[in-house]
């Protein structure tokens, strides 16, 4: 019988495949990492990115060169197929009701903007 788990798309420790670097997707760029302006105290602590970037590269654990970091950023045409061009724009150009803002819970900035979309890149 097929666990709850499985059915909902988990998987247990014991059934984890350990992957080497080289058959793992690494994707990262520093500008994830919105720090001007950043509450040291907020929950999504961005100063520890590139943090453990850098210690994944001081052990060995991957190469700088085994790394794709997105060369553009996400463009409207992906965003608008998780959201409404309205939401989008708003959320880009910082017009956004305040309450949807909060709801986001990132403080918005353009070099946040930019982040967000080379995520979704």
């Amino acid at each position: 019988s097929v666990s709850r788990a499985a059915r909902q798309g988990r998987t247990h420790k014991s059934q984890l495949h350990t992957a080497s670097s080289a058959e793992v997707a690494w994707v990262y760029s520093r500008e994830y990492a919105v720090l001007d302006g950043w509450d040291s105290g907020h929950r999504f602590a961005m100063e520890k990115y590139p943090r453990l970037f850098d210690r994944l590269v001081q052990r060995g654990v991957l190469s700088p060169s085994e790394v794709c970091e997105p060369a553009d950023p996400a463009g409207n045409e992906w965003l608008h197929r998780a959201h409404s061009a309205e939401y989008v724009a708003g959320y880009c150009d910082g017009t956004l009701a305040p309450n949807a803002m909060r709801r986001i819970g990132l403080p918005w900035s353009p070099a946040m903007v930019r982040a967000v979309r080379l995520e979704v890149a």
